[in-house]
């Protein structure tokens, strides 16, 4: 696949530009409406408060040595909306990218998708504890961020990216840098996953 640069007249090259340019010339224009798991109520967050909690989670991620070219596994249901996005513009500013992982999968579905992306990281959500419990063998080293009142698998998420140090500089990143990678449905066979960089996710003409 041949990818094509993106024109000059793009002043925001990466998914990362497009949020701090937002975060810096609009602050408080609301950004994300979404569920909280950690709150239990919908959240509702300006430009700046939505990068600058997606920094704590980046503090996060980056003190367990997630960086540039990791990937991330997002395990989460649309009642984690709000933590969802947090951990999508987290991955971003390490570099690393991002993996929504179908909360539809069966063991062997997931076991699949993790052994292929070799995760360094995977934020989920309480209600899938056994699911990954069971399939542990597929999660090498990744560090498991656990949304749920008593974690049974993973280290807290609400607490560790609430003492998290603080924000890590940005690393590098360009526009022909991966941003994320999508499984396709798999119907006919495994999903296959889809690199999609930062062009390609959602850059904007400044």
């Amino acid at each position: 696949m041949i990818r094509q640069p993106l024109p000059a007249s793009v002043t925001e090259r990466t998914v990362r530009d497009v949020l701090e340019q937002r975060a810096r010339t609009v602050p408080h224009r609301l950004a994300l409406i979404a569920p909280s798991l950690v709150d239990g109520r919908e959240a509702q967050l300006g430009y700046a408060a939505l990068r600058d909690g997606a920094g704590r989670v980046a503090a996060a991620l980056a003190a367990a040595g997630v960086g540039k070219g990791d990937r991330v596994g997002i395990l989460l249901n649309n009642d984690a909306a709000a933590e969802a996005h947090l951990t999508y513009h987290a991955s971003h500013r390490l570099g690393a990218i991002n993996v929504p992982l179908n909360a539809r999968y069966v063991a062997r579905e997931l076991a699949y998708a993790l052994e292929f992306i070799e995760p360094a990281a995977v934020v989920f959500a309480g209600q899938f504890a056994p699911l990954l419990t069971e399939l542990r063998g597929s999660l090498g080293d990744a560090l498991l961020l656990e949304i749920a009142d008593a974690p049974r698998l993973g280290r807290s998420y609400a607490e560790l990216v609430g003492a998290a140090p603080p924000d890590p500089e940005p690393a590098p990143l360009s526009e022909d840098d991966d941003a994320d990678w999508i499984f396709t449905s798999g119907t006919t066979g495994n999903p296959k996953a889809v690199a999609l960089t930062h062009a390609q996710s959602g850059t904007r003409d400044g």
